[in-house]
């Protein structure tokens, strides 16, 4: 999905662009980290040998630490503020906790933090901010929807009722 696909029709040219101004420094925040580049520079290097299998989990252990990895702890970071972006409905889990969950589920999905990665990343990150859907944050935080589903759900599948689609730069937190 594109950038300007994420942004909703409804918005205006300066919301627009006043977004992809923000992406695009987000952008180059990233990949002006010289850990950041070597990384990516490895795992694109290392992609072109033979592809790392993909990890399988069948129990709920506990997520892998992130330190060493700043780009992952600060995804990390998006996520637990996203979900902390209202009020905590009663029977919330610990939203650090989901946050890693969630990141690492899309870590494993997409064998590093690759584009994709990001991009879905962003997606959640969005989602869980949008004010007219706060079911769907209330639901991650009281364990209706576990982390590792949430972090593999389409945009329809995040989306609470069919008007919902339809977002303008104003209905985020």
């Amino acid at each position: 999905m594109s950038q300007l696909q994420a942004i909703s029709v409804n918005a205006t040219e300066e919301d627009k662009a006043s977004i992809l101004t923000k992406l695009d420094q987000m952008r180059a925040m990233i990949t002006a980290q010289p850990e950041i580049a070597e990384a990516r520079a490895e795992r694109q290097s290392s992609r072109k040998v033979s592809p790392p299998t993909p990890i399988i989990r069948q129990t709920s252990s506990p997520p892998r630490p992130l330190e060493g990895n700043e780009l992952r702890v600060r995804c990390s970071k998006l996520l637990v503020d996203a979900l902390k972006c209202g009020d905590m409905p009663d029977g919330t889990l610990d939203p650090e906790d989901l946050a890693a969950r969630i990141e690492e589920k899309l870590f494993d999905l997409h064998r590093g933090t690759t584009d994709k990665y990001m991009e879905l990343l962003r997606s959640r990150v969005v989602n869980l901010r949008y004010k007219k859907n706060p079911a769907l944050r209330e639901n991650i935080l009281t364990g209706v929807v576990a982390p590792e589903r949430f972090a593999i759900m389409t945009s329809q599948e995040m989306a609470s009722s069919p008007g919902v689609k339809h977002k303008s730069a104003s209905d985020y937190k």
